[in-house]
């Protein structure tokens, strides 16, 4: 049969549930870069309170342990910590329309103000992820007022939430990701796809070159592999993806939802806000050119990190050889 790559997290068996909060003693942070830290790795208010997500109209509902609630666009279930989103716009290939990625920045708002959301998952209807911008709207307001900026922003502040907030962001894709579908898939913080999956950036084909999915795609395949899809727009299978970097794991069409959510559910056990922390610090470090500088921030954070009750009690657990009581 078909060989299926699938990841093995080395520390996954560091993962503990939480419900503690940390310290806000930050005295060795400067302040600006303590506020951005604690933004990041605290949840704030529950989710019906949020105020951000009304810019479009939401329909919701809930049972027992699952609540759900929806866009047009995006249907939403939370459930055990964990957020399902999933991209609903079949009839346009789910085009990154201003109005989608609006509700998605919206969505991604209001899960990260839950003090139960753990993690987000981003998937979809229909065989394609995203086909990237809606090609129709960008010429007719191009032709109507001249000016795209709005749409290109709107879609630079999409991704740029997916990196600032506390959550973990898995894509979860059964087909085709393309253009600023691919950007999407690239930005978040894990991707996991079904076998046959494919990526592109193929904009170069219709003289609109994929320069803002170039931003996220270099940064998760590297610049050789980026640059040959930016400049001759060939497809990348599930395969590639994956050795270029891209891609964490590959599984069959049948187990993807289960093994996202498994994956997910893993992630969840551990203390958010020590994820949050962690996630943030990693993407802070990585952009740092000098590896001194990054390591200066990283072992500083480390220091702060031992201060949290969470660190106290796990690795009290650790010495003590017990379960860990969070």
């Amino acid at each position: 049969g078909r060989l299926v790559r699938r990841s093995q997290p080395v520390l996954s068996k560091l993962f503990r549930p939480t419900h503690s909060t940390p310290p806000t003693h930050t005295s060795r942070l400067s302040a600006g870069v303590a506020a951005s830290r604690v933004r990041h790795m605290q949840p704030t208010s529950p989710i019906a309170a949020h105020p951000g997500a009304g810019a479009r109209t939401m329909s919701t509902s809930g049972s027992g342990n699952t609540s759900t609630f929806s866009t047009e666009l995006v249907g939403v279930e939370v459930s055990n910590h964990v957020a399902t989103m999933t991209l609903q716009d079949q009839k346009t290939r789910n085009c990154l329309s201003t109005a989608m990625m609006r509700d998605i920045t919206s969505i991604i708002e209001k899960l990260e103000a839950d003090t139960t959301v753990k993690v987000a998952i981003i998937t979809h209807t229909g065989k394609v992820f995203s086909s990237g911008h809606n090609l129709k709207e960008l010429q007719l307001t191009h032709e109507t007022t001249g000016c795209t900026k709005d749409i290109f922003e709107t879609c630079n502040k999409l991704m740029l939430k997916i990196r600032s907030t506390r959550l973990p962001v898995i894509a979860s894709i059964s087909g085709f990701a393309t253009a600023a579908g691919c950007q999407l898939a690239a930005t978040a913080d894990l991707c996991i796809v079904a076998e046959g999956s494919s990526f592109s950036t193929p904009g170069v084909s219709i003289g609109l070159f994929c320069h803002t999915p170039g931003v996220a795609l270099g940064r998760a395949v590297g610049t050789k592999a980026a640059m040959h899809m930016l400049l001759t727009g060939d497809t990348m299978t599930a395969e590639q993806a994956q050795r270029a970097g891209m891609v964490n794991d590959i599984v069959k069409p049948e187990d993807l939802a289960t093994h996202t959510r498994a994956v997910a559910d893993k992630i969840a056990k551990a203390p958010s806000a020590v994820v949050g922390l962690g996630k943030h610090t990693f993407y802070e470090q990585m952009s740092h050119g000098d590896i001194a500088q990054a390591y200066r921030l990283a072992g500083q954070t480390m220091q702060d990190n031992m201060a949290y009750p969470d660190a106290k009690e796990g690795i009290g657990a650790f010495i003590d050889k017990r379960q860990p009581r969070w």
